[in-house]
């Protein structure tokens, strides 16, 4: 994207009306007829062009107001768990004052939230492609007409009084409300102009971060990790100099602006971060500054605030709405100390000083090398879960996966182990009641593909979205 440097302000001002319907319509590219590998896909194009993030920095360049802007991000961000959190969010107003629109909503979204079954189509050409043809055809059929009758459902419920904003974080007085534990920070980085969107209960206001350039985080945060030219976030100085200037140019100003320094504020405050396209995938909660001629903390981030990160406004309130706290917790931890092909961890004491340090408090169950299938069988009866094991982070989200182990018997009947993986489908497809918290000790749960930052789709975020109201993971 090049941007002219003679642009005027009517320019910004068409350019802001155009990429504000753009942005709208993302979601309707990724219909809810297809299945999610696919939305990813059609995503992956669209957010490869930084739509949102350009969208966002155009309606402030035109001088629209920074609320406008949160809207706008909200909107576009996320398209693909923003479906799952409508097929799972409470309705009970609904269904009170409309019932006969709450029967048929629901009804339409749980057959939306089932993945797609269709009939396994065999390679040979045979009789069998002939007998399950139709009836794969008739699954998508039924599916695209579900997708559009809930679509002409929700427009009928947001005629009604007063459910105009019915599955939507649109009104000032929502987002305001969401920010009543702590301010909510977006982070906006573009080639045109760096800003930071600050939402207080009071209200919502924008700083500009020109130290916050776009060549800077596209070098630190837009490589893909799997390649040669990538590797140099392996360098301790180079972690050090990002670290320090991730304070500079985006925590101290908003710390500042915020009220929240020079002076530590007794609680710390919380405060929610969400990081636009590649910001993302910065680890805000370690920028740092250090003391000049050796590698020591003179101040971080955590010294000023306790922070979390949030995909999106809606995403945090969903979370929140489920929120039940238990007198008697009870912990699942699955325990890898050895995977067929990965190095070996300390798992074993890690699970069992855990265990040791909550007794009194909860109930702990170990899972050593369990399969992918019985870890699922037994985490709804569960509300904390710890993972010790290895993460792996795709490209493609949907491939994301904790390494598990399932046993096979070989040709000479000897028992061998096979890695088994759990994927970020099969933990987003769990509806878990009692689920409250989960601590991800393996890498990269936290990553965020660079070809999809926007849909901030990870093994964290399906966690959030099988109902864990808490999530700990890792960049």
């Amino acid at each position: 994207m090049v941007f002219c440097p003679f642009a005027t302000s009517t320019d910004y001002s068409r350019a802001s009306s155009l990429l504000h319907d753009a942005t709208r319509q993302i979601s309707l590219a990724a219909s809810r007829s297809l299945q999610r590998e696919d939305q990813q896909y059609i995503l992956a194009q669209l957010h490869g062009l930084r739509l949102v993030s350009l969208a966002v920095a155009v309606l402030l360049q035109a001088g629209q107001s920074p609320l406008d802007a949160l809207r706008l991000q909200e909107q576009g961000r996320s398209v693909t768990d923003g479906q799952i959190i409508d097929y799972r969010s409470e309705i009970s107003d609904l269904m009170e004052q409309h019932p006969a629109l709450g029967n048929d909503f629901n009804s339409l979204r749980q057959e939306l939230d089932l993945p797609l079954r269709t009939p396994c189509i065999q390679s040979s050409l045979d009789d069998t492609i002939i007998e399950q043809l139709p009836i794969q055809q008739a699954a998508i059929r039924r599916r695209i007409k579900a997708a559009t009758d809930l679509d002409d459902i929700l427009h009928q419920i947001r005629q009604k009084p007063g459910f105009q904003a019915f599955m939507r974080t649109e009104s000032e007085g929502d987002l305001l409300s969401a920010a009543q534990e702590g301010p909510i920070v977006v982070l906006n980085v573009t080639k045109l102009r760096s800003d930071a969107i600050l939402l207080t209960t009071e209200r919502v206001t924008s700083i500009a971060l020109p130290d916050l350039v776009h060549t800077r985080v596209a070098y630190y945060f837009g490589k893909c990790g799997r390649c040669r030219g990538c590797r140099t976030m392996d360098d301790s100085d180079v972690k050090r100099d990002m670290l320090e200037w991730l304070w500079k140019a985006a925590v101290h100003p908003i710390l500042r602006e915020l009220g929240f320094y020079p002076k530590v504020v007794d609680p710390l405050p919380r405060i929610w971060w969400i990081g636009v396209g590649l910001m993302a995938r910065a680890p805000i909660h370690a920028a740092a500054k250090f003391t000049k001629g050796a590698i020591k903390v003179k101040m971080t981030t955590l010294q000023y605030c306790l922070p979390s990160y949030t995909s999106t406004i809606r995403a945090l309130q969903y979370s929140r709405s489920r929120q039940q706290y238990h007198q008697n917790a009870s912990m699942l931890i699955v325990s890898m100390p050895t995977t067929p092909g990965a190095g070996p961890l300390g798992a074993t004491k890690e699970a069992d000083e855990i265990k040791h340090s909550l007794a009194g408090f909860s109930t702990v169950e170990i899972l050593e090398k369990p399969t992918a299938e019985c870890f699922l069988q037994a985490l709804p009866s569960y509300s904390i879960t710890h993972f010790a094991c290895h993460g792996v982070s795709s490209v493609d989200p949907i491939d994301s996966h904790l390494l598990l182990v399932k046993a096979s018997k070989s040709s000479d009947g000897l028992s061998t182990q096979e890695v088994d993986k759990l994927c970020i489908k099969d933990i987003a497809a769990l509806k878990l009641p009692v689920a409250r918290l989960a601590y991800l000790s393996a890498c990269s749960t936290a990553h965020t593909s660079p070809h999809l930052a926007d849909e901030v789709s990870h093994i964290v975020s399906s966690f959030h979205i099988a109902g864990f109201t808490n999530v700990i993971g890792t960049l």
